[in-house]
């Protein structure tokens, strides 16, 4: 999912980031995306992950005493980010944005924010870039960049970010157009009806790019690939596909499901609650599968024993999947009424 998914995350926060900035000015906005991103992230970062960590671990030893072959303890006391360098990164860019904008009005001299932009705008707006340069913005920035990224980085994560196709540069780029979006109103207006191309050639073009990169992946496993040029072509390709994934699902959701019901407004309200604790409903959820698992059949399997079937995996793979979401939507939606969580 990150070839698409997570860059679209940051499409919709600089999007909301900029009309933010705003309304509320450098100051009150710097503080309120410390109380929205910040502190959920390091709560989370020193609580909610570590015990995460210590079911897992526990699920592993076989729900014994916690400790490992070696005689070393599983049980340790772990912070770490989980799935919270989302925030973490997001608030990086945030501050990076009030940085920029701060800097661009004052250098003209105007009063505030709104004033500069309303100058500079006003006669300005930008269109929707043409399929040319989308591509060129997905095989140069989104694919080679992020590939030349991956060089240099080496290691699988950079401060809590996982590194592989469609992370860091990207990430980087779809938050700065969801900027450009609210700046130029794309989103006001049928995003489908601005672009040079209908929704169903799009959808082929997405298809096309996302099969073959599937094929890429299996044929030569994902970023460990063949070689240079392989590699290359792979990241390549997957710009493409995050550029042209991103921009066909907000045009299609725009056209076809622009509407609220009070499901829709349910999930809406709970989902960054979701976000925070469904790592450890999932891990301690996994671990009941496997101790139900061992009791029936009086074995000792771990989470990453490669013995158990198929069918078994497929069933404990549903049961999860299905009391993970009865768990954390009702516990999520409770816990949106958190001041910090609203």
């Amino acid at each position: 999912h990150q070839g698409f998914f997570m860059t679209l995350f940051f499409i919709i926060s600089g999007f909301f980031a900029a009309s933010s900035y705003d309304r509320k000015g450098k100051v009150e906005f710097r503080r309120s995306k410390i109380k929205r991103l910040v502190v959920p992230a390091v709560v989370c970062s020193y609580t909610i992950y570590p015990l995460t960590f210590v079911i897992g671990r526990l699920s592993i030893s076989g729900g014994g005493d916690g400790d490992d072959d070696d005689g070393s303890s599983s049980i340790v006391y772990f912070p770490h980010v989980g799935v919270t360098w989302y925030l973490y990164w997001l608030f990086a860019f945030c501050l990076a944005h009030s940085a920029l904008n701060n800097i661009n009005w004052n250098s003209h001299g105007s009063a505030n924010a709104n004033e500069w932009e309303e100058e500079h705008f006003s006669s300005k707006k930008m269109d929707i870039p043409c399929i040319f340069t989308r591509l060129m913005y997905g095989v140069f920035i989104c694919g080679i960049g992020m590939f030349a990224m991956r060089l240099i980085l080496i290691s699988d994560s950079f401060y809590g970010m996982p590194i592989m196709m469609g992370s860091l540069v990207n990430d980087i780029l779809m938050f700065c157009v969801g900027i450009v979006a609210n700046r130029n109103c794309w989103f006001d207006q049928d995003l489908a009806g601005q672009l040079d191309v209908s929704l169903v050639q799009l959808f082929v073009f997405v298809l096309f790019e996302g099969s073959l990169l599937t094929l890429i992946v299996v044929l030569f496993g994902g970023n460990d690939v063949a070689s240079f040029s392989i590699s290359l072509c792979g990241y390549a390709i997957a710009g493409i596909f995050c550029v042209d994934m991103n921009t066909f699902l907000l045009a299609c959701f725009q056209r076809h499901l622009d509407f609220e019901t009070s499901l829709s407004q349910f999930l809406a309200k709970a989902a960054f609650s979701v976000y925070l604790i469904h790592p450890l409903v999932v891990i301690s959820l996994v671990s009941i599968y496997i101790q139900v698992y061992n009791i029936f059949n009086e074995v000792d399997i771990t989470s990453d024993d490669k013995s158990i079937s198929d069918s078994e995996f497929a069933v404990g793979f549903i049961c999860v999947t299905l009391f993970s979401h009865l768990i954390v939507w009702p516990a999520g939606y409770w816990l949106s009424g958190v001041n910090m969580l609203k």
